[in-house]
């Protein structure tokens, strides 16, 4: 392999790398609009029961293709999970080592408590 070709890989995965970034993002952000929108659509649903009105039915169709797209968006951006295959661990070890961090961090935080 030359070197060029060295490279163009290097920018290739790295390009990857930003693309998979990005997309973790816009999946973070839509789950986070997502959530309430529904909220606001659970109360739209009371309000046309209460009074019904015209307008309530255009407002809930709209958020209704706002939540489709975001959920399209979420949809798209956990395909790439499912072509990883999946790691086995040794869960007792990786418990054990969580407990150590805990314990650590409590006893450092103690530790500075206990200096005031």
């Amino acid at each position: 392999m030359r070197l060029n070709d060295t490279s163009n890989v290097d920018n290739s995965n790295s390009h990857q790398s930003r693309l998979a970034s990005v997309g973790q993002i816009a999946a973070g952000i839509a789950h986070e609009v997502r959530n309430p929108l529904t909220a606001v659509k659970g109360f739209l649903q009371l309000l046309q029961e209460q009074s019904p009105h015209n307008y309530l039915d255009i407002a809930q169709e709209e958020l209704d293709n706002a939540i489709s797209t975001l959920q399209n968006l979420l949809n798209v951006s956990k395909a790439d999970s499912e072509d990883e295959q999946p790691v086995r661990i040794r869960l007792c070890t990786e418990l054990e080592s969580l407990l150590g961090l805990f314990s650590r961090s409590n006893l450092s935080g103690h530790d500075r408590q206990a200096s005031h």
